[in-house]
């Protein structure tokens, strides 16, 4: 439909009935200012108004589409303008499917490109080691796409620990020995290993060095113990929906009750009952190394007061949901103060100044064994 013939149709007929666009609004029941808009061409004709305009001026809607009264050949034009309009409609339908059609690529594209690149990509293990002379504090690997980050906190179990020479970290891939690090001084273990540089696990032997991965206790009198490290995947980003969060912390609840428990806790567990069954009110005070160390029992927290160059401290072991180790000192006016908080599963520092952890940690595991030793 050509707007403007139509338009000049319509005010033609008006003129032929004499009236005004005012009073042809009138009779129409429309807007003066819609018919000035249809006699100019700038606005379409909806169905209903083209009915409307039929009845009114007596012209067929073919006519008033054609924008002239019905002569020869009206009949082809009116057929022409509705193919014309008719092909503009498949047109318009080939193109909006077309463009579904590359949207549904782009989104299959994707979803491959996803799956090739991200799927399964992210990894995560838990550290155990093999025997019972050493335990882990903590122990984590975390793979991605392009990185591995590997951390492992050792807890020596052993009398003769001042004997250890130094430690080595590596992994056996065929006849080549990786070494991964090597200390002298009873620290964890911690490294990023990037793909392509600084691989201090090469991604093409990741699988190897999980299956053959080792440590070597060095002693002073030239004896030394191998230790086999075991990896339990803990998570992959393996799942095309995600899990639930009460369902992980669940899973991960189960897991930490039937096997991430550290050494720590059962020692816990020991002088817990140790403190019940000798001590009165759940206190009970023991002396080692020369010093007197008050033992308070609370719930599922024990703490350890002494004095330490005449300045009272605590060491608190907590474990309600997860292990947490505090180091606080006492003001003169006999105030709790906190210096330092540590998680000991996640193995990081949570507030405070943690530069002696280790040191501190130590003192109370042996102060620990010492007790369950003497009862």
């Amino acid at each position: 439909m050509n707007n403007k013939q139509t338009g000049k149709f319509i005010r033609a007929l008006r003129k032929e009935r004499g009236l005004t666009q005012y009073e042809l609004a009138k009779k129409l029941m429309i807007n003066r200012a819609t018919v000035s808009k249809w006699e100019r061409g700038e606005m379409g004709f909806t169905q209903k108004n083209l009915i409307l305009l039929s009845e009114f001026f007596s012209v067929s809607t073919d006519e008033l589409i054609a924008g002239e009264r019905d002569k020869k050949g009206l009949r082809d034009k009116v057929d022409e303008i509705a193919l014309n309009i008719l092909d503009n409609n498949i047109k318009l339908h080939r193109i909006i499917k077309y463009m579904l059609a590359i949207i549904i690529f782009l989104g299959i594209s994707f979803l491959l490109y996803y799956f090739y690149t991200f799927y399964n990509s992210v990894k995560i293990y838990s550290i155990y080691l093999n025997t019972d002379k050493y335990a882990v504090n903590y122990g984590q690997l975390t793979k991605t796409s392009d990185k591995i980050y590997f951390y492992l906190d050792i807890d020596y179990m052993i009398e003769d620990v001042d004997k250890i020479e130094s430690v080595q970290l590596f992994y056996i891939n065929g006849s080549n020995l990786v070494t991964l690090g090597e200390m002298t001084e009873l620290k964890p273990f911690t490294f990023t290993a990037n793909k392509g540089y600084d691989e201090f696990i090469r991604f093409d032997d990741f699988d190897i060095a999980l299956k053959n991965m080792y440590i070597y206790v060095n002693f002073t009198d030239g004896e030394f113990e191998r230790i086999d490290l075991e990896f339990d995947r803990e998570y992959s980003n393996s799942r095309v929906v995600p899990v639930n969060l009460k369902n992980i912390k669940g899973e991960i609840t189960t897991k930490y009750a039937k096997k991430e428990d550290t050494k720590v806790y059962d020692k816990f567990l020991e002088v817990k009952e140790i403190i019940e069954k000798h001590g009165e009110d759940g206190i009970m005070d023991f002396k080692f190394e020369g010093n007197t160390y008050k033992l308070r029992l609370l719930d599922d927290e024990l703490n350890i007061d002494f004095y330490r160059d005449e300045e009272k401290y605590s060491f608190v072991y907590s474990y309600f949901n997860k292990e947490l180790f505090y180091f606080n000192e006492y003001s003169s006016n006999n105030k709790v103060k906190l210096v330092y908080s540590f998680d000991i599963q996640m193995g990081k520092c949570l507030e405070g100044d943690c530069t002696n952890h280790m040191d501190n940690y130590r003192e109370m595991i042996r102060l620990l064994r010492e007790i369950i030793y003497e009862y």
